[in-house]
């Protein structure tokens, strides 16, 4: 809506178009002179050289503040700590059918009060046909979200691979500051399904809020 956009989006936007229109026109071997955008190739000459760099141009989206990206298998304990340790204002948990009926206790366990999406898999090991329409699901709120916190602990192998795929959509699409972490916890398997609520430890992996233009 262009209306919504502010005047410095205004004008980058007439910027796009005027280079895109030209770039269009000389694709097309410029078979006839007055096939090509003469205005529009003279005002890109006369300001593009005075146009600051990529990074200075103002952000598109954001205003929702950090979003978490949670996988979370039988291990309930994954989403209390992440939710604990990284205190979002949204959370996209990517669960099945069965794992999501401990969200709710998770959620109330880390005194959360945000604002939740669930990507349910249907098949949580091998149904890698479903990224497509999950990652669709989650587009706007990693369109909206200032920054991304990403777990890659926690669910199935296929889950912590879809979180990895939002995590690249957020920082290379979208050019959100994306960190990527784990939570360790070194009880014994039986020990974390009996005992979830305890708080695991955090180690962030990758922090990219320098690097978001790669």
């Amino acid at each position: 809506n262009r209306k919504a956009l502010s005047e410095e989006l205004k004008a980058l936007a007439k910027d796009w178009d005027d280079l895109i229109k030209a770039r269009n026109a000389l694709q097309h071997n410029a078979m006839r002179p007055d096939s090509l955008p003469t205005q529009a190739i003279e005002r890109l000459q006369k300001t593009w050289h005075n146009k600051p760099g990529w990074d200075t141009y103002p952000t598109v989206g954001g205003g929702q503040g950090t979003l978490l990206i949670c996988p979370l298998g039988n291990a309930s304990g994954v989403l209390f700590s992440a939710l604990s340790h990284k205190k979002p204002k949204r959370c996209l948990v990517i669960c099945s059918e069965r794992s999501k009926e401990a969200i709710d206790e998770a959620v109330a366990r880390a005194g959360w009060g945000g604002s939740m999406m669930q990507l349910v898999m249907n098949d949580p090991h091998s149904g890698f046909d479903e990224f497509g329409e999950l990652v669709q699901q989650a587009k706007s709120w990693l369109f909206e979200a200032d920054s991304i916190e990403v777990n890659l602990t926690g669910g199935t192998s296929l889950m912590g691979v879809l979180a990895g795929q939002l995590a690249d959509q957020s920082s290379r699409s979208y050019r959100r500051p994306t960190n990527r972490f784990v939570l360790l916890d070194t009880r014994t398997p039986e020990e974390q399904r009996s005992a979830p609520w305890v708080l695991g430890k955090v180690r962030d992996l990758v922090d990219t809020s320098k690097q978001t233009g790669e």
